[in-house]
């Protein structure tokens, strides 16, 4: 969802707003904060369920086309799963859970083209980037999470005049 306004003849501006669902995961190395070693101290395995965000756009429309950057921030619903194999107290070993709203930035660019002059239909890459935020903060199972996601989107937009 979003408004654009065009201006002397060729530039647009405008803002955006979306949300998406899916099941987006990745896992690495447990590194915990109080040492620099990583390795077999175990995982954190991270699941997104929804993610979006809010940002600006800015493009040159020419002919039918137009070709836009957008910038602003995202956020995304996280869900860490740590899992600690190797501590030197054993009362720290286990499965820990958490869930944390992470915030970022988000950039990109695309092209949107016009069929008609209600329907157009476009190409866009965005970049999600969510600086590293602590998860379990205040146990001694607290790890950082810099998480990274990359869109490749194509849709169609209804315009209203």
């Amino acid at each position: 969802m979003g408004l654009n306004y065009q201006f002397w003849d060729h530039w647009v501006i405008g803002f955006e707003q979306d949300a998406s669902i899916g099941d987006i995961r990745g896992s690495s190395a447990l590194c915990p904060v109080q040492t620099d070693r990583c390795g077999n101290v175990g995982t954190i395995a991270v699941k997104v369920d929804a993610f979006g965000s809010f940002r600006e756009r800015a493009g040159y429309a020419w002919d039918r086309a137009l070709f836009y950057e957008t910038a602003g921030v995202a956020w995304a619903d996280a869900k860490p799963h740590i899992v600690v194999t190797k501590s030197e107290d054993s009362s720290q070993l286990g499965t820990f859970d958490d869930r944390r709203l992470m915030t970022g930035l988000a950039a990109g660019g695309g092209i949107e083209v016009a069929a008609t002059s209600n329907l157009t239909f476009k190409a866009e890459y965005l970049y999600l980037d969510f600086p590293a935020k602590m998860f379990l903060s205040g146990t001694t199972q607290n790890s950082p999470a810099d998480e990274h996601i990359h869109t490749v989107r194509a849709g169609f937009n209804w315009l209203f005049h």
